[in-house]
């Protein structure tokens, strides 16, 4: 039996549990369970705003500003940081360079078929 370090408390916890593969305990992993749902619902009924901060949806939902942030640190959220200027995000640059890098290698291997025999060019 493997034990893991908490990220949200530090306290040692058994690894083979369902909610090891975030790193987190059972009793975090269940709080955040329950702030994850307050903010979708309040994300859901407000989706007419522009901007969202951690500080303002936790005073909001009435809960920690530190239980909102962990769900944009460990994933269960995603910030979107583009600019109003139309600068991307690294990672969505990164994804486009990705598809045309694809898409070029896809045209260069094409293949021929004859009586349902494949064949490369």
């Amino acid at each position: 039996m493997a034990w893991r370090r908490c990220k949200i408390c530090q306290k040692l916890y058994d690894d083979q549990a369902y909610y090891a593969r975030k790193g987190l305990c059972f009793n975090c992993m269940s709080k955040l369970e329950g702030v994850y749902g307050k903010v979708h619902d309040y994300l859901k009924t407000h989706n007419d705003l522009k901007t969202f901060n951690a500080e303002i949806i936790a005073r909001e939902i009435r809960e920690t500003p530190e239980g909102v942030e962990n769900l944009f640190e460990l994933g269960f959220l995603e910030r979107d940081f583009q600019t109003y200027n139309g600068i991307k995000t690294e990672r969505q640059e990164l994804a486009r360079k990705f598809k045309r890098e694809l898409n070029v290698m896809a045209r260069e291997r094409r293949h021929i078929t004859y009586g349902g025999m494949v064949y490369e060019r």
